[in-house]
């Protein structure tokens, strides 16, 4: 028995070494397991961290985009103190609600500015545009209206102060008031000119925008001719070398109607027995030949007149003489006009618009046939 019993203690022993490293091995494993997953969380938690700066980044860029929309929005919106001050500093015009405002009274000149705005405004789409004079008119700052000449509104007054020569205009914008004001009637084409082309062409839906207290003052484009001044008739009359008698007679009522408001009887030459002298002042009956008729004629057509001033020489022109007689009536007109008795001065102001043509005549000009002579053309009337 006792060899047995010793041998099973043996045996016990053996197993139970045998299960002892068995567990140590188990645990160790388990160790090491744990140990790698710790070793293994450590190494993650770098990248959790690089995730959480990658969201950071991607927040900060947001942020960055969301100030750069921002700042951009309110690029974007209309600064109100800006608005502001920008219709603080100009006028705004509704011209729909304008109406053109002229004196009482006849004249020409300013039936010419009447019908050029209307027509401008009528091509801004405004529907029959309003035109009144000032009979009655009692002054109001607060009535939208386009000012003609000398009306008997404040504006139309202080207006015409601006002007200091003869020859110039002026256009003066007020809160609800545009005035056109000339020193002469002459100066109303060049004003309304520049009123059109320099402003209400820029009008947009009939709409004008026009800086604040903004005024034009400029010079018109007429010629001032002084025919007689201190007791001095400055000018003498000119006949081509062989003038018609139809043509010295024009040059009789000229040198007669001077007399009559002068006293002074005017000299009248004829081209070729005094030498021709470019500083002589001369009003010239039709083409005499000198050089200042080639540039007063060009561009005249046949049934056309015209009086044109070329340096010291005011030309009557007309290619015949029933336009020359035309031309001749407009220059007494015109001197009439000017006249006042017991003046000590008469002086003429010529503009581009002193100029005619007669619808009632029209040229035949023969057929021309290669080898035959042309003949001149015949003028006649229309029955």
């Amino acid at each position: 028995m006792k060899p047995m019993m010793k041998y099973m203690t043996l045996v016990f022993i053996l197993f139970l070494m045998t299960s002892g490293l068995i567990a140590c091995g188990e645990n160790a494993e388990e160790s090491q397991d744990s140990t790698q997953s710790e070793h293994t969380e450590l190494v993650t938690e770098p990248e959790t961290e690089t995730e959480i700066d990658s969201e950071t980044e991607t927040e900060a860029e947001l942020e960055t985009e969301t100030e750069t929309e921002t700042e951009t929005e309110a690029e974007t919106e209309t600064d109100p103190a800006q608005s502001e001050s920008e219709a603080l500093s100009e006028y705004r015009y509704d011209l729909h609600e304008f109406t053109i405002v002229r004196p009482k009274g006849k004249n020409s000149a300013i039936d010419q500015v009447v019908g050029e705005m209307y027509e401008a405004m009528i091509s801004m789409g405004i529907d029959e545009p309003m035109v009144t004079n000032d009979d009655g008119l009692s002054p109001d700052p607060s009535r939208k209206e386009i000012l003609i000449g000398a009306t008997n509104q404040p504006e139309s007054e202080e207006t015409a102060k601006r002007i200091k020569e003869i020859n110039e205009y002026a256009i003066a914008f007020y809160e609800n008031k545009i005035v056109i004001s000339v020193a002469r009637d002459e100066a109303y084409p060049d004003a309304t000119e520049a009123l059109l082309t320099g402003c209400f062409i820029h009008a947009e839906g009939g709409v004008l925008s026009v800086e604040r207290d903004h005024a034009i003052v400029g010079k018109a484009s007429f010629q001032t001719v002084t025919l007689y001044q201190n007791k001095k008739l400055s000018y003498n009359v000119v006949l081509p070398k062989k003038p018609s008698e139809a043509d010295q007679a024009l040059a009789g009522m000229i040198v007669t109607r001077l007399e009559q408001y002068t006293g002074i009887l005017a000299d009248i030459i004829y081209a070729g027995d005094v030498p021709y002298n470019k500083n002589t002042k001369s009003i010239l009956i039709g083409d005499v030949g000198y050089p200042e008729c080639a540039e007063a004629y060009e561009g005249l057509e046949k049934n056309e007149c015209a009086i044109r001033v070329v340096g010291n020489k005011i030309v009557l022109c007309g290619r015949f003489i029933m336009t020359r007689e035309w031309a001749c009536n407009l220059l007494l007109t015109k001197m009439a006009g000017e006249w006042s008795p017991g003046s000590d001065s008469l002086t003429l102001y010529v503009t581009e618009d002193w100029k005619g043509r007669d619808n009632s005549l029209f040229l035949d000009f023969p057929e021309f046939t290669d080898g035959e002579e042309v003949v001149a053309p015949i003028m006649r009337t229309k029955p």
